[in-house]
């Protein structure tokens, strides 16, 4: 602004324009720092079937522990099969999946799942554990 001899007040081109970029740049920078803010985001992890610790895993011996051991321990299989030798083999299988999710206002989303599965595999012959194999 111009102040002239009159005490009177006018406005310039030049200092309208120079307002009128700061107010643009304020605009974006302001709108940019708020979106930054507006995020959501969250995670979920579903465990199903039996997880077997490690400790667990090593105190399966085989030759030393029984099948009766290994059951008591364990719990129900999830599937036993009698192989083509006459040994059977006992199976605990777990299976992990997270799911997490994010979305920023007005800019971008994005989502990602991720599934794992384990199984103790636990071999028995006249009951007695000849194989311990986890995968």
């Amino acid at each position: 602004m111009v102040i002239s001899r009159g005490s009177s007040v006018r406005s310039s081109g030049f200092s309208h324009a120079i307002a009128t970029r700061v107010g643009l740049i304020a605009l974006a920078l302001g709108t940019t720092f708020m979106s930054g803010c507006l995020f959501a985001g969250g995670s979920k992890t579903d465990v199903s079937g039996r997880q077997v610790s490690p400790a667990e895993v090593a105190s399966l011996q085989p030759g030393k522990t029984t099948e009766m051991e290994a059951m008591q321990l364990l719990g129900p299989a999830t599937t036993t099969t009698t192989l083509s030798d006459g040994s059977v083999m006992h199976s605990w299988v777990a299976t992990r999946r997270e799911r997490r999710s994010g979305a920023m206002f007005l800019i971008f989303a994005t989502a990602s799942e991720k599934t794992e599965t384990t199984t103790l595999s636990v071999t028995c012959k006249d009951g007695v554990v000849t194989n311990v194999n986890i995968s």
